[in-house]
């Protein structure tokens, strides 16, 4: 089949600007093709400096801006921006406002488009489980209930494992420089998959405009992994890259859970969802290797260029 002429990427923060700059790159990409975001109104006219930045970058890869506001507007308003693409990807919402991606959702199949990729992004969920209400995990399976149960759509549940971000401040997942702590979660030789923003962008526009486009949408997850490490490889990456001696502490899931109920931080969640031990390691059999070949980031690069970033 021939790549799709109209793209639409629901929001333009961190993973939704990788996202453009893949597709607006992608080979396959059409002369013709149709790319652009939904924004907010403000923020397509945005006069402050660094805002205004972002929105020529964008324009000068020949991106267009989509006026609407997934908060704000009803679902049938929704439902008749997205019926212009034939393509949506959703970049945007999570951990917003209890509800919002099955809205998004919601209108996204009342609106027809043919492929939907919605924020599935990260970790498993399914395998998680529900009763992580708290941190939005289960809005992600009500999602998924939802694209089950109708067949206009076809869609994917892109799992990405880990973002190797989170595990850095500011979250600080894995990694308290601070404190020059790293944490490890029941055994320091217990892996899970991670990868990059900058590499899920990729992913993703490879899906879109890559030769096995229709194969992929599959109306399930898609597992891919930039990388995958143990606690430990984690551990030595972060003193490699700093070169300083880090107190290697490891957690057991009594001790996670303690933690999280005196004090609630992103740091303490992730640590919490690791000790559950599931939905972050994927079996390498089970992941999708595009045919085109795509150089994913290691955790060893990326923890260099994150401390020499800082330093």
């Amino acid at each position: 089949m021939s790549t799709p002429g109209s793209i639409l990427v629901i929001g333009a923060g961190e993973l939704g600007t990788y996202v453009l700059q893949a597709l607006a790159h992608h080979p396959q990409r059409r002369n013709n093709a149709i790319i652009s975001v939904l924004l907010r109104e403000s923020s397509i006219k945005a006069t402050e400096p660094s805002k205004a930045a972002r929105i020529d970058s964008l324009s000068k890869l020949g991106i267009t801006f989509t006026p609407g506001d997934v908060t704000g507007d009803s679902e049938d308003k929704l439902s008749s921006i997205f019926k212009e693409f034939e393509v949506v990807i959703c970049c945007t919402g999570y951990m917003a406002e209890s509800g919002l991606q099955v809205k998004i959702s919601r209108a996204v199949i009342a609106s027809k488009v043919p492929y939907y990729i919605p924020w599935q992004f990260g970790m498993d969920y399914e395998a998680i489980g529900r009763g992580y209400k708290q941190y939005m995990f289960d809005e992600q399976l009500d999602v998924r209930d939802f694209l089950r149960s109708q067949s206009t759509t076809r869609w994917l549940a892109l799992s990405t494992g880990l973002f190797t971000s989170v595990i850095f401040p500011p979250i600080g997942g894995l990694v308290d420089v601070e404190n020059k702590l790293v944490y490890g979660i029941e055994d320091w030789d217990n892996k899970f998959s991670t990868t990059t923003t900058e590499d899920i962008g990729k992913f993703t526009a490879e899906i879109v405009l890559g030769p096995e486009m229709d194969a992929l949408f599959v109306n399930g997850p898609v597992y891919v992994a930039g990388d995958t490490v143990s606690y430990r490889e984690v551990a030595d990456a972060i003193e490699e890259a700093t070169g300083q001696k880090f107190t290697r502490k490891l957690l057991n899931q009594k001790e996670t859970q303690h933690n999280l109920q005196q004090e609630l931080t992103a740091g303490n969640i992730c640590r919490n969802v690791f000790a559950q031990g599931r939905g972050f390691l994927f079996d390498s059999v089970d992941l999708w290797v595009p045919q085109a070949g795509l150089k994913t980031t290691s955790f060893r690069k990326f923890a260099l260029e994150f401390f020499q970033g800082s330093a």
